[in-house]
């Protein structure tokens, strides 16, 4: 299913060529919405000279949507389980292009950004762990343009990271691996404290020495999640 849009709120036929209207209203934008039963899915009988965008990233749709004065809302076919659900749009041939370099170009930005605020966070991170945690961060947010959205998340997904290094085997594991074995009649609570006095170690040690009051705790081992205390 598809709905054409006007992204401009200007003018748009009633029955574009060679498809016919299914229903009409408009969003909260004020756009003017056409659903039409011909394009059920992308790539199978797209309109001519568009070209389709999925969902899932929020800085490319919403700039497609801007620079496209009309297009072509997709959606997956209504079941009895199910409503319809977007799944991307179609925009003029050569949107996609101009939309994609601009966000690559802030992704570099995004790069430069994150790793000097690492730097400024953890001064005495060895650079191998600096490498891996920038990397594992924008992995974990490959949509994400802007280093205020990403600023607040660094303290825990340090945390995560360092938490990773406790509890995964390797000539870099902090403590042994799978402490579990060990436990005999331990209450689990005693090697989690362990665990996260180790973590703490470590992040004070990046921070130059500098603590932190009120550190949040989350402790994640073999899929049990631990509750959030304080020291």
């Amino acid at each position: 299913m598809i709905a054409h849009i006007n992204s401009k709120d200007t003018k748009v036929d009633d029955k574009p060529s060679n498809v016919e209207c299914h229903t009409t209203y408009r969003n909260k934008l004020g756009e003017k919405i056409i659903f039409h039963q011909r394009y059920v899915r992308p790539g199978y009988a797209k309109p001519s000279g568009y070209e389709f965008v999925p969902t899932g990233n929020a800085f490319v749709t919403r700039k497609c949507r801007d620079l496209a004065q009309n297009l072509y809302v997709v959606y997956s076919p209504e079941t009895r389980k199910k409503p319809a659900t977007k799944i991307g749009i179609y925009v003029p041939e050569g949107t996609f292009d101009k939309v994609q370099s601009e966000f690559q170009a802030k992704r570099v930005k995004l790069e430069e950004d994150l790793l000097r605020a690492l730097e400024k966070e953890y001064p005495n991170i060895p650079p191998v762990d600096k490498d891996k945690l920038h990397l594992s961060i924008l992995e974990e947010y490959p949509h994400v343009t802007g280093i205020s959205t990403l600023s607040p998340k660094v303290p825990s997904l340090a945390r995560d990271y360092v938490r990773r290094q406790c509890t995964t085997p390797g000539k870099h594991s902090l403590i042994l691996y799978n402490i579990g074995r060990s436990l005999g009649n331990t209450s689990i609570s005693e090697p989690l404290q362990k665990i996260n006095q180790k973590i703490n170690e470590v992040l004070t040690d990046w921070r130059g020495g500098r603590l932190v009051e009120n550190e949040p705790i989350m402790i994640k081992i073999d899929g049990t999640s631990g509750r959030k205390v304080k020291e």
